[in-house]
């Protein structure tokens, strides 16, 4: 976890293997024997406590003090993240929603980290700011996930609603945010990297605003976070793909990070469309066909193949501080 750590290091952690291997297998019991426990929306979130965090964590580039909290974090992930598994397969209710009180626990050590990390650097700057949202934006996650399973509708909200945050700000909250992170620290041209800073910034400002349009239910508010954080995502979308064609890269992290990238075309015009569709009191896409494909897309394609490409490069320690 420091920055030492994940030099010269060409693949996934083992728990992200693992976790991987979990995942397929409930994901793909879900089509069959699953069926009535495990939906679409369920199985593509197990995706999240199982690859996307302790992925995302592995990436991390801390300060040294924070190093053991996050490093701690990452290792109850995937524990945590199977008591999940079995919340899922339970019924919503009390049940449910104590399997989920681990997971809030590793979210909250990770807040604290990144807390820890935003004082001891006492900077405002993307390298600081963008992975410190993203620890946040967990942590958001963890509390709608306990929500979610224990059926509490908090500010009235359905319990569809409350699902889509939980996914959305797992995924898009915090593992895009790691990834603005990364691709930001990869450029090598102080253009490509000054525009992958203001993106991560400006993505975690859309996700902000995305969570204020949740919250209060205002479809305006949802559109303007969604148009926001398409911008941010596209832009960090340009810098990967040009990133991804050099000729020094391997071809499991180019073919990753292309994919990812791409994902992100067809992701963002999707959320675009839907939000523009449901300001207007309508949709052209019902919400659970939006599940299907923009989750697929965006979840799996986008950070996903994101966060497993960018763990097949061999990362700098830091950006210098004249950035």
């Amino acid at each position: 976890m420091s920055s030492t750590s994940r030099r010269g290091v060409t693949g996934p952690p083992l728990d992200v293997i693992a976790g991987t291997g979990v995942w397929v297998t409930v994901f793909a019991l879900s089509t069959g024997p699953l069926a009535d426990r495990v939906g679409l929306l369920e199985g593509l979130w197990l995706a999240g406590p199982l690859i996307v965090v302790p992925t995302a964590l592995s990436l991390l580039r801390p300060p040294p003090g924070p190093v053991r909290e996050l490093e701690l974090a990452r290792r109850l992930s995937f524990p945590a993240a199977l008591l999940l598994v079995v919340s899922i397969l339970a019924q919503p209710g009390t049940l449910s929603a104590l399997l989920t009180v681990p997971w809030v626990l590793v979210a909250a050590i990770a807040l604290l980290a990144g807390l820890q990390w935003l004082v001891d650097v006492s900077s405002l700057r993307a390298k600081v700011i963008v992975p410190v949202a993203g620890l946040a934006f967990l942590a958001f996650a963890a509390v709608n996930l306990v929500a979610w399973r224990g059926q509490l509708r908090p500010f009235e909200l359905s319990d569809t609603r409350v699902a889509v945050a939980t996914v959305h700000f797992t995924f898009v909250g915090f593992g895009a945010s790691i990834l603005a992170d990364r691709t930001r620290a990869a450029a090598t041209r102080r253009r490509s990297r000054s525009a992958a800073g203001a993106a991560g910034i400006t993505s975690v400002i859309a996700m902000a605003v995305l969570g204020v349009g949740y919250l209060t239910d205002r479809a305006f508010i949802t559109l303007v976070g969604s148009i926001a954080l398409a911008a941010a995502l596209l832009v960090l979308a340009v810098v990967t793909f040009a990133f991804a064609l050099k000729r020094d890269r391997s071809a499991g992290s180019a073919a990753l990070l292309v994919v990812s990238s791409g994902s992100v075309l067809f992701a963002l015009a999707l959320a675009v469309h839907f939000a523009v569709t449901s300001w207007g009191g309508g949709y052209s896409l019902s919400p659970t066909r939006m599940i299907e494909l923009h989750g697929t897309v965006s979840g799996l394609g986008f950070v996903v193949g994101g966060l497993l490409g960018w763990t097949l490069t061999e990362l700098p320690e830091d950006i210098d501080e004249d950035e």
